[in-house]
């Protein structure tokens, strides 16, 4: 509820880092901060099982772009780099990435570099963002009454939340742009008096020395002179890498650090053609889309994938990666029956092949 729902055990981590890095920072003046945005939009993001965010919601979205009043949008720190990123941990539904697109083109995007997000709340009068968000919670620290505009789909709604009383919640584009009328009308109640008090009585006054205290409880800090002798590092170790081995996710093969982020997606893609999210009667180039963006496929060599094996269905994939050499139709069904017979008669034992791509050249 006080922590950032899209961030891994934000209720004891993500506020401590925000805060040392804050407070840290607050005076520096290598950090550029334009003291006169009036408007900082910072939407966050959900999971695809649970679509709550604003992210979620396409109307919402549209409506912000459309924005004609100065204001800046600042993403949640994963979502720039959509296409290149290759966090295990970071997961958008389809909708979401179609909706962080539009936000990238818009000219009131702030850039990735900008990663102070409590320098920008500081001076905002008005901030929009998620309930499921450490974000408002954040803003209470600032005692100088401010508008934090919260999104909450209706099943998010909760009455326990008592942060509620700060906020003004809005449900769809309309209820946002009504808020946002009165707020230039000057007749928008301002909601976070005293909400400094309210931040105290859930979170300790920062100082900067946050990661520290929390390091300390959590016991993240030990003194190498203290630990037993005895004790087999090399085994332990490896305990935990016959652990990690034995649960064959993209998490654990990430923890092992025996494969790199696009290793390990092209090792999950025969799981999607197993499962029919990639099939051979799909439209080319909504397919080679979908290479393109979850497994990094270049778009020409995912319009050229030849056949997939064996009997046309399997995940196997013979692709032309050739570049203006002829004659290729004239091999091109000799290709395809080699390729389906050594797929499906295997290397031994006449065991199918599975999951691998062959390229012609």
């Amino acid at each position: 509820m006080y922590g950032c729902q899209s961030c891994v055990h934000a209720y004891s981590h993500r506020l401590p880092i925000t805060f040392t890095n804050y407070m840290r920072t607050k005076y520096s003046s290598s950090i550029e901060i334009d003291k006169n945005i009036e408007i900082v939009i910072c939407p966050s993001f959900s999971s695809k099982d649970t679509p709550n965010s604003l992210l979620s919601n396409k109307d919402i979205v549209e409506r912000i772009v459309a924005f004609s009043f100065p204001h800046v949008i600042k993403l949640h720190p994963l979502t720039y780099q959509l296409k290149n990123n290759k966090n295990p941990l970071f997961s958008l539904s389809e909708l979401e990435q179609e909706n962080v697109r539009k936000f990238l083109t818009s000219k009131n995007i702030l850039p990735d570099t900008q990663t102070n997000t409590l320098k920008l709340i500081e001076h905002a009068r008005v901030l929009i963002c998620d309930s499921d968000s450490s974000t408002p919670f954040e803003a209470l620290y600032f005692n100088d009454q401010k508008h934090i505009l919260v999104y909450e789909t209706m099943e998010q709604h909760d009455n326990d939340d008592d942060r509620r009383t700060y906020f003004h919640i809005f449900h769809n584009a309309e209820q946002l742009t009504k808020l946002l009328d009165r707020y230039f009308a000057g007749e928008l109640e301002c909601k976070t008096k005293n909400s400094h008090k309210f931040f105290l009585e859930k979170y300790d006054e920062p100082d900067g020395k946050e990661i520290e205290r929390l390091g300390i409880i959590r016991q993240w800090m030990s003194n190498h002179h203290d630990l037993d002798q005895n004790f087999d590092i090399e085994k332990i170790k490896q305990e935990v890498k016959y652990e990690f081995e034995s649960l064959s996710t993209q998490m654990s093969l990430y923890a092992l650090g025996e494969y790199m982020p696009t290793e390990i997606d092209e090792l999950y893609l025969p799981e999607d053609i197993d499962k029919g999210e990639v099939i051979s009667r799909q439209d080319v180039q909504a397919r080679a889309r979908y290479l393109n963006e979850k497994y990094d496929y270049d778009i020409n060599e995912a319009c050229t994938i030849r056949c997939f094996g064996s009997e046309g269905i399997g995940p196997n994939l013979l692709i032309d990666s050739t570049k203006k050499v002829q004659y290729l139709n004239e091999i091109k069904d000799g290709c395809i029956i080699g390729f389906q017979w050594t797929t499906r008669m295997g290397v031994l034992a006449e065991a199918n092949v599975h999951g691998v791509r062959f390229d012609i050249h």
